[in-house]
């Protein structure tokens, strides 16, 4: 037995020793005691979870002792000996140091962490070693090993990724890339039946493993220098949706362009109608109603105005001007009346019109129907 594991050891049984001087002290404490009796479930009863418990009892200590001073004496015992136990298992802690730097450099080479936020989280795998560490089992080394894998590869998967996923995927993934490399190694095809036969994994999991694949940051070039795309972040090679289309701006330009031209030819006042009727301006389009309160004018004044605004600027595209028709006849009646009852059609909400519709129904020749509403 070497020298290194011998003071392990030793630290070992002087943090078990201060362990107990703090829960001796704190059993003069009723609302610690309770925290500390506190029936466990029947897989979780071990010492370590009952060490964790430990803190959470101080700090009830503290808020039972304010009102009794006779307790205040047990409390500060309490308190310097767990502050011992603690300070020897980080000590125990820093005998692993090398250790926990070598796992921490080779987990770093396939994570998105840093090296020393996974010797941080190292450490404190260590310290949950040492506090469940029976001296007199193994040496401390061999059994903190893997509580120090175990946390860093924990903190891999929780702040590893761009999106957390939950634990029990991500071990189910790793159990499927262990059979994925053993499969391609025997030179058989990875196919989802073979992998659910193997893992024992239900065939639609197993699918929704294998495309829930890494993120990729938008930072992050793809190209390479034979392409000659180094350096250019992958955020800028895709299309915005949210950005128009420049054809289409090009083209709304061209017909705003010769509406304006259009009707620089009429009164202002009829100008002004037809821009807000038709919503070419920064405003949505009005209805007849609402356009005559604006411009303090009935409804059919501003159908006329309108009417003979569009009159006058048709002919000089070269479209023909039908005059519509100013009564509505509705279709006749069935002379017997349907037996059916007669079904009720809400009124359908239309969408806003875009620009280059609104532009397109006041240029393109009108049909031979009665004038409505908008």
């Amino acid at each position: 037995m070497s020298v290194r594991s011998d003071r392990q050891r030793e630290l070992a049984r002087q943090a078990l020793k201060a362990e107990a001087q703090c829960l001796q002290a704190l059993n003069h404490i009723p609302a610690a005691q309770s925290i500390l009796d506190t029936p466990q479930l029947r897989r979780a009863q071990t010492r370590g979870l009952m060490v964790e418990r430990i803190p959470d009892a101080l700090a009830a200590a503290e808020v039972f002792a304010r009102d009794d001073a006779s307790l205040r004496k047990h409390l500060n015992l309490a308190r310097a000996a767990w502050s011992d136990a603690e300070g020897l298992r980080w000590q125990m802690v820093g005998e692993v140091e090398g250790l926990i730097r070598q796992r921490a450099g080779k987990i770093a080479r396939t994570s998105r962490l840093e090296i020393e936020d996974l010797v941080q989280e190292g450490r404190l795998g260590a310290l949950r070693a040492a506090r469940r560490y029976d001296p007199d089992a193994q040496n401390f080394t061999t059994y903190a090993q893997w509580w120090i894998r175990a946390a860093m590869t924990r903190s891999v998967d929780v702040e590893g990724r761009l999106v957390r996923l939950p634990g029990g995927l991500v071990e189910q993934q790793r159990q499927l890339n262990r059979i994925i490399v053993d499969i391609v190694a025997s030179g058989e095809t990875v196919t989802d039946e073979r992998l659910s036969q193997l893992s024992g994994i239900e065939p639609e999991r197993v699918k929704l493993i294998r495309s829930q694949s890494r993120p990729v940051s938008l930072d992050v070039s793809p190209g390479s220098s034979d392409s000659g795309d180094e350096g250019v972040p992958l955020g800028m090679m895709l299309a915005d949706e949210h950005t128009p289309d420049p054809e289409q701006e090009a083209i709304t330009a061209a017909m705003m362009a010769q509406v304006e031209e259009l009707l620089a030819g009429l009164p202002p006042r009829t100008r002004e109608a037809v821009m807000l009727y038709y919503g070419l301006g920064d405003e949505p389009p009005l209805t007849l109603s609402a356009l005559g309160k604006r411009m303090n004018l009935s409804r059919e004044r501003v159908r006329q105005i309108i009417n003979q605004a569009v009159q006058t600027i048709r002919p000089r595209l070269g479209v023909s001007v039908r005059p519509p028709s100013r009564t509505y006849r509705p279709p006749p009646r069935p002379s017997v009346p349907s037996r059916k009852p007669r079904r009720i059609i809400k009124p359908v909400r239309q969408r806003r019109l875009t620009i280059q519709e609104r532009l397109a129904a006041l240029l393109q020749e009108p049909e031979d129907t009665e004038e409505t509403e908008r």
